[in-house]
């Protein structure tokens, strides 16, 4: 996601990156601003009602993209949150899925995440769909990766 981070930073209002306010979100707080993006810092459980709610205040005051793993900060993978079509609900702002794909990577598969090393020389294929305003109570079926995407707009990117 970080390739798709620098793409987006140069071509689009500032994107803002929800990340966990744990010892976890001090490192990819370091790698979102390398990309090019700001992380906004949420804490867990019920102390993260107050900091969406200000999410949500400050997406009417000013344009800017709001971006969050689907599957949150602990998993489980590929199983959505309902923070990303919250926040589309109630911002009353498009839902943008992006999905990766990479032709030969190394997989972590020991974590929850199957974390992917992209390696040299890899072809990077990223699939984006604009759902439109997205319920919390209507989450559509969303593709695991670029390749299960079927009309989606396909970027490729070899690194």
């Amino acid at each position: 996601m970080n390739l798709v981070l620098e793409r987006l930073a140069d071509k689009t209002t500032p994107v803002d990156v929800i990340v966990t306010a744990d010892t976890r979100g001090n490192y990819i707080e370091h790698m979102i601003k390398r990309c090019g993006g700001n992380a906004l810092r949420v804490p867990d459980g019920y102390k993260a009602f107050g900091a969406l709610k200000n999410i949500v205040r400050d997406s009417y005051e000013k344009a800017h993209s709001i971006a969050v793993a689907l599957d949150g900060p602990l998993g489980p993978r590929h199983e959505p949150k309902k923070l990303a079509f919250y926040l589309s609900e109630h911002a009353e702002e498009a839902f943008v899925g992006i999905s990766l794909s990479y032709s030969s990577c190394i997989r972590l598969t020991r974590r929850w995440d199957k974390y992917v090393i992209p390696l040299p020389f890899t072809t990077v294929d990223v699939a984006v769909k604009d759902y439109g305003i997205v319920q919390k109570k209507a989450i559509p079926n969303l593709p695991v990766n670029a390749d299960a995407a079927s009309e989606e707009i396909y970027v490729a990117q070899t690194i």
